[in-house]
């Protein structure tokens, strides 16, 4: 493969790279975190603010919230939802 192709290839993976960086911003959609042994984090006023939840477990937790709203719309632990 010539430099110039490689280069071509290289200028065209950062371009798409940095475009969809753009686009992974975080949104109100993870402003509430749901995790570990009954824990919460809470980013809808920019600083991050403990608080309780039902969630039990050491791995695997995910949490959604609403992306224009940020209200806590669902949580799990992979076994069960809330």
């Amino acid at each position: 493969m010539s430099h110039k192709y490689f280069r071509n290839y290289s200028i065209t993976f950062l371009l798409v790279v940095s475009l969809n960086s753009i686009k992974a911003q975080p949104g109100k959609e993870s402003w509430n975190w749901e995790f570990d042994f009954y824990c919460s984090l809470n980013f809808s006023s920019g600083i991050p603010v403990s608080g309780t939840s039902v969630i039990n477990t050491q791995e695997g937790s995910a949490s959604i919230s609403d992306k224009s709203t940020g209200q806590l719309l669902f949580y799990t632990d992979g076994t069960y939802a809330w």
